[in-house]
């Protein structure tokens, strides 16, 4: 009694293309069909949400949280690298471009009672939310990966407007293991997957 559920998608980005497309929307459903059940209350993608930045592999995750919008449960979506990068053959994305806003745009987001707002206009790699459960006040914060100087900023000042709300940060690489931040100006191409 009480408890509730806060759902996490990681890195769906084989669930996007054959032969295992069909998992995706079926992760989705089982959270739509489980809301009321298991009381989820917010879900949060980790990124890699498509196998490539292609039209067909943002279709594919697009249908798939479309069940969330039916259902009626919020969420926030945020970038890996696979959402930036051709997947097969792999290679590194010449810019921070991605076709993330193409197939789930602003609108989806403003449509829900939870959202806050987003770092760039019309752009949703970075964006944050707001909910209430069981008394408790939460801010959720999606970070593009590897978050630009100017993005972290930006949510230090979404976190310092919110002090009385619990904060759960997501992105899809921040830290190396040894503590150091993921940066490409200081590890240029020693720096995999970027």
């Amino acid at each position: 009694p009480g408890s509730w559920t806060l759902a996490v998608l990681p890195d769906t980005q084989r669930y996007t293309v054959d032969p295992w497309k069909g998992i995706f929307p079926t992760i989705t459903q089982w959270l739509a069909r489980n809301r009321r059940a298991r009381n989820v209350r917010f879900v949060l993608h980790e990124g890699d949400i498509t196998g490539g930045n292609t039209a067909a592999t943002w279709q594919v995750a697009s249908e798939a949280m479309a069940v969330l919008d039916k259902a009626g449960i919020p969420y926030s979506l945020t970038t890996g690298n696979h959402d930036h990068d051709a997947w097969n053959p792999f290679r590194n994305a010449p810019d921070r471009n991605t076709l993330l806003g193409d197939y789930c745009p602003f609108s989806r987001y403003r449509s829900m009672p939870t959202f806050g707002g987003v770092f760039e206009p019309g752009r949703t790699e970075n964006n944050y939310h707001r909910f209430t459960v069981a008394g408790k006040h939460y801010l959720t914060l999606a970070l593009e990966w590897g978050p630009r100087n100017e993005t972290v900023a930006w949510a230090s000042r979404i976190l310092a407007k919110h002090p009385d709300r619990i904060a759960i940060i997501v992105t899809h690489a921040y830290l190396y293991s040894d503590g150091s931040r993921y940066d490409w100006a200081a590890k240029g191409t020693s720096q995999d997957y970027n």
